[in-house]
Order: C-alpha cells, then structure tokens, then sequence
C-alpha cells in the first residue's frame, strides 16, 4: 500500500502545504519496487489568443500538487493524464476583469481528477477488480481564493448506479493546525503516533509542526510496517507553486560530506548529468 501525510505548516509565513510520502510499491507481500513516485507537481498553464490569432499567448502559469496512494497502474496513468491536459488550458480572460476570473479554481482542478480517476479505475477495474481503486489529494495555492486547499478523492460504490462507482471528491478542513490528512495503511495508528510526536514539543515549535514528517522517517528506519518503505519523498506548496525536494543523506552520521538522492536514487552517480546540465532539486536531510 502506501503512506501520504499532507497538512499546513506555520513555521513561516505565509503558511504552507506540506506532503510526505513513502516511495514503496507491494503487490500481495511482496515488494514490487522501493522507488515509485508518490509526490507530483502538476503544471497549469492557461493561454489566450495571441497576435496570430491563436492560442499562444501564456497569461498564467502555476503548479499545484498531486498526491496518490493505492493502484500503482492507476496512479500513474492519473499523472501522466493529468499533465498535457493542465499545461494546454486556453481562456479568453476579458479586459475589464481580473485573471482570477479566468483560471481554474483548485476545485475546478480536484473535480477534473474526480473525472478521470472515475474512468481510469472503471477501465482497470475490468480485469484488476477492486485492486483497481485508489485514492489521490491535490493540493496547494489556489488562486481563485487566495487561499491554500486540499482535496481528497476518494472511490465510493453506489448500488443504485450503473457504472457503481463514483470518486467522492472533499475539501479537507485544515484550519485547525493540528489536522493532519491521512491516505494510505493504518491511519488511525499513525495519526496517534503524529500526536503522541506533537506532545513532546512545544506548540508550534518548528518540531512540531514536522511531527507527520518526522514520523514517516522514523517507520521507515525502524520498517514499522511491511507496505511502508523506500525513501521519504516531500513536496510543499504555496502561492509559488509546487516544490519537490530532494534527501540528503550524510555519508557517515556527524560528518559533513553527503549524498543527495531522489526516490533513492543518487543523484550524481545514477540520475547524471543531462546533457550539460544536472538536477538541482532542493534537498533536505
């Protein structure tokens, strides 16, 4: 299975949305692979007519995240979906408005993945059954509202409805800053770990807020549960966009020289150089 933790943290201002997730795949008991993405930034891009009478002029460009956990084949085909349809949006935004009037809310966006995660898992669910099912948030700054948001997706069966299956799609209340959204295994047992963490910092320290963080890292070092594993994937949002980062990891503990690593993977040595260039993710120990 998976864990995703997704939740506002306060530490600076403004607040931001963060997510954590393991990068494990199982299928039965066995594992599949320790390096599957988990975490996505999805790219929004809205253009209207340009001189040339087409759509080729950009007037909005933003990122906004995308978390999955279930269904490996479901939730990549989400991604890989989701990404040429978001990035070709056109708009004719009017003159005496705003650009606010003419891009999609992150509602708007939560209601399109709805959409398609319907079809995808009707599609795999064929021959997969319910193995097919999974769930996914999509998360950050929406500016519709000028808010940051987080919405659930979640498969549902309705009796009364052929096709049955419907994905309930939900706004996840984070005003409380101790709400913390959960997908994934044993989600009630990990939520009283993220407390028990919190109550041995002071409120709203900065350990405090990283408690669902630091959780995840300590299942994954002391491989709590068999469907947790791999390497600790992050992502935080904010009017900025979607950053994804990438983990340092110390080559002997109390020195100073280090590796960075995406999904486990070296960066350096295994990813490489491409072409002239390298990946320059922010990293985080």
């Amino acid at each position: 299975m998976t864990h995703v933790a997704c939740w506002v943290n306060g530490e600076t201002q403004p607040a931001q949305v963060w997510a954590v997730s393991d990068s494990r795949v199982v299928v039965g008991s066995s594992v599949l692979s320790d390096s599957v993405a988990k975490l996505f930034s999805l790219p929004l891009l809205c253009r209207r007519p340009g001189a040339s009478g087409f759509f080729d002029s950009l007037y909005f460009s933003h990122s906004v995240g995308l978390a999955v956990a279930g269904n490996a084949i479901l939730s990549l085909n989400l991604y890989a979906s989701l990404v040429p349809i978001l990035s070709n949006l056109i708009g004719t935004p009017m003159n005496n408005g705003t650009i606010s009037d003419a891009i999609p809310s992150l509602e708007d966006i939560a209601g399109l993945v709805g959409r398609l995660e319907r079809e995808l898992c009707l599609q795999i669910g064929a021959t997969m059954g319910s193995r097919a099912l999974g769930e996914a948030l999509i998360f950050g700054h929406c500016f519709r509202t000028n808010t940051n948001r987080v919405f659930r997706l979640s498969p549902v069966e309705n009796r009364e409805k052929v096709p049955s299956l419907e994905i309930i799609c939900e706004e996840q209340d984070l005003s409380a800053p101790e709400r913390v959204v959960l997908l994934g295994v044993r989600q009630t047992e990990i939520a009283q770990r993220i407390t028990d963490m919190r109550s041995s910092f002071p409120h709203r320290d900065i350990r405090w807020w990283r408690a669902p963080e630091f959780v995840l890292k300590r299942m994954l070092d002391d491989r709590s549960y068999d469907s947790i594993g791999g390497a600790i994937q992050r992502a935080r949002a904010g009017a900025y966009g979607v950053n994804i980062f990438a983990n340092v990891r110390p080559l002997e503990v109390g020195k100073p020289a280090a590796v960075m690593e995406y999904l486990g993977m070296d960066i350096l040595h295994v990813i490489g150089a491409i072409g002239p260039c390298y990946l320059g993710l922010g990293g985080q120990a």
